[in-house]
């Protein structure tokens, strides 16, 4: 009878506990950092006309003026995004109001919509009107000989020049036109 409960009991025993194991496991590859290429893209957009406004409302502690000041901005924005409906604002202009421990940040800007995106290309970063300029160095023909080349003139520096004062001269329209 001992024997018999003993038995028992020893079965009992191991059948009641069971073996629980985890096995966690993953696929891994290596990355090569210098073989991550980059795709550049340009968006193009389309601008209404009409300003949308949004506004927020919320708590402000001296503190943290930037924080907050930042947050009101950021969702005043956010808020102007969802009534107008579009991708970004052009032109933002904030009304920020704080009055003890609360700010109001009321934003009007003009919606913008993404038209297409493309991928950048290298002409992309060339400046309309751009006109290569050959050096001295280019000019030379096979044997070395300087007699069979335009004469210069003008100078290299007096075409940067220009070209410097152009884009002032662009900017100063741009920002005409835009009421500056």
């Amino acid at each position: 009878m001992k024997k018999t409960l003993l038995i028992i009991t020893v079965i009992t025993a191991l059948s009641s506990c069971s073996t629980s194991f985890r096995l966690k496991s993953s696929d891994s590859q290596s990355i090569n950092k210098g073989g991550i290429q980059q795709v550049s893209k340009i968006a193009e957009y389309r601008v209404e006309t009409t300003k949308v406004s949004g506004t927020y409302t919320g708590i402000y502690k001296a503190g943290r003026s930037v924080y907050y000041i930042d947050l009101a901005k950021e969702i005043a924005t956010g808020n102007a995004i969802t009534n107008g409906k579009c991708d970004f604002l052009i032109h933002p202009l904030y009304d920020i109001s704080v009055v003890g421990s609360q700010i109001t940040c009321t934003v009007d800007g003009y919606p913008a919509f993404y038209t297409t995106f493309k991928t950048w290309t290298r002409i992309d970063s060339i400046p309309v009107g751009y006109v290569p300029v050959k050096t001295s160095n280019q000019l030379k023909n096979v044997n070395g000989d300087k007699k069979n080349q335009p004469k210069k003139k003008g100078s290299t520096a007096s075409a940067g020049v220009t070209a410097v004062l152009l884009g002032v001269l662009g900017s100063v329209i741009i920002a005409l036109a835009a009421g500056y």
